[in-house]
C-alpha cells in the first residue's frame, strides 16, 4: 500500500474527514507528493546529461551519406566514447531532437544527416 493509498483510506474515514485540521494536512500530503512526481518526471539521470554534453561532439561525425555505429565511433574517437552502447544511445537521442535518421542498408543500420 503506498503513502497516496494510506491518506485517501485515511480521507475517507468519516472520524478524520470530520476534522478540518487533520483533512488539511493530508490534502498538503498528497501536493507534496505531487509535487515530487513531477519534479521526478522531467528530472534527467546523470547519464542523460552527459550524453546531452556529448552529442554536440558526435554529431559533426555523422555524414550526409550514413555511417554505422562503429565507424562514427571511429571518428570520434574511443576516448570520449568508449562503447558501441554509448554511440547508439546519443544517436538515438539526435534521432529524437530530428537532427539524425537511421536508414536500414540490408542488414546494416546506418545514420546520417536529416
Amino acid at each position: 500500500m503506498t503513502k497516496r493509498e494510506v491518506i485517501n483510506e485515511m480521507l475517507a474515514n468519516e472520524v478524520i474527514a470530520s476534522n478540518e485540521n487533520w483533512t488539511e494536512f493530508l490534502n498538503h500530503e498528497i501536493e507534496l507528493l505531487d509535487k515530487k512526481a513531477e519534479s521526478r518526471k522531467n528530472a534527467q539521470t546523470k547519464a542523460q546529461k552527459a550524453n546531452a554534453e556529448l552529442k554536440a561532439e558526435v554529431l559533426p561525425h555523422v555524414t550526409a551519406e550514413g555511417s554505422t555505429v562503429t565507424e562514427i565511433l571511429a571518428r570520434v574517437g574511443s576516448d570520449k566514447i568508449a562503447t558501441s552502447q554509448k554511440m547508439t544511445a546519443i544517436l538515438k537521442s539526435l534521432m529524437a531532437d530530428g537532427t539524425v535518421v537511421n536508414v536500414k542498408e540490408g542488414k546494416k543500420s546506418l545514420y546520417k544527416l536529416a
